[in-house]
């Protein structure tokens, strides 16, 4: 099993179920596809909490402009990647508000992941 830790300044480090880490108010939920092909182009829905008009979103270590459409819901074109790989996904708000992160978050493959 995996833990996460939400860190809250009254009540210290609590244990999560997923994958990924979480600061302030930002949450990731969910990656509407969760994957693409490695040339990019796949709009990506990002379900969760907390965006704004500041946030960015990391696909690995590429940063991708989001659309927000509520403040529980972005989307996202995703990045070209050099290759068959899983990455994490990581919102931050600019505004101080927090961040979040999703560990193997959206893979790119040129066929379907299983499942």
């Amino acid at each position: 099993m995996m833990w996460v830790f939400l860190w809250t300044a009254c009540q210290g480090l609590t244990p999560l179920n997923g994958g990924g880490t979480t600061s302030g108010d930002v949450a990731i939920d969910s990656l509407v596809p969760n994957w693409g092909p490695p040339g990019g182009g796949t709009t990506v829905t990002i379900h969760g909490a907390g965006f704004d008009q500041s946030s960015k979103v990391h696909f690995g270590d590429s940063i991708v402009p989001p659309t927000l459409l509520d403040p529980d819901t972005l989307t996202v074109t995703s990045p070209a990647a050099n290759q068959e790989i899983t990455v994490d996904v990581t919102i931050e708000n600019g505004s101080g508000t927090g961040s979040a992160t999703r560990t193997d978050a959206f893979t790119y493959s040129n066929t379907p992941p299983n499942g």
